[in-house]
């Protein structure tokens, strides 16, 4: 007779044990809502939202089938996986941000240069519009005198009315404009302030002392 080689022999030995616990019965055992216990060779349908424990014929614990996760925790598991692809996001769109920016600028000196150039076009512009507004306003005044004579004379004039109308606009229309360029001028102003911020962060750049110190 042929002898099989030493190691197929001990690999059917070892596999014995196991092949020996496939046909034992399974017994699984779990515990219900209402808190009564099932067992069964199969997990009793009233355990579906249950932990189920397969044991041996002995009793012995053989593994543990944890139970579903609830509508609350899946929810909140949902809620941390948001969280966690936000997070990514924001660390991604931070570091595109810094590329650009070391890209842009060669040294912080030039970016305090652009930062101020641009903020003093800003202001520029409000100056302007607050020019144009207060012409407009003198227009105004002028028009409202008017009306006020025709009306007293009894005499009023639909055209001096709607001029009148038409310049109250006008300085609405301007001071919503100024408004918002004076927001928008103070919304660039912090973002240039956290891009100097964010450059010597990067460069290793010390911020510049306070005068009187």
């Amino acid at each position: 007779m042929r002898l099989r080689p030493l190691p197929t022999l001990v690999l059917l030995m070892l596999s014995l044990p196991a092949l020996a616990a496939e046909k034992e019965p399974k017994i699984f055992k779990c515990q219900d809502a209402q808190g009564r216990t099932h067992y069964g060779s199969t997990a009793a349908s009233e355990c579906a939202r249950s932990k189920v424990i397969e044991m041996s014929d002995q009793g012995t614990t053989r593994r543990e089938i944890a139970a579903p996760p609830t509508e609350a925790e899946l929810k909140d598991r949902e809620a941390r996986r948001g969280d966690e692809e936000r997070q990514k996001q924001d660390s991604d769109d931070r570091a595109r941000k810094d590329k650009i920016l070391l890209a842009t600028y060669p040294n912080v000196e030039e970016l305090e240069q652009f930062r101020t150039r641009k903020l003093t076009e800003m202001e520029n512009a409000i100056q302007a519009s607050e020019t144009t507004l207060q012409s407009l306003r003198r227009s105004l005044e002028r028009l409202e005198g008017e009306v006020a004579e025709e009306k007293k004379a009894g005499k009023p004039n639909a055209k001096t009315s709607k001029a009148l109308e038409q310049a109250r606009k006008q300085v609405e229309r301007h001071d919503e404009q100024i408004a918002k360029r004076r927001k928008d001028l103070e919304n660039m102003r912090k973002q240039y302030d956290a891009d100097v911020a964010r450059y010597r962060e990067l460069r290793k750049v010390a911020p510049p002392r306070a005068s009187g110190r």
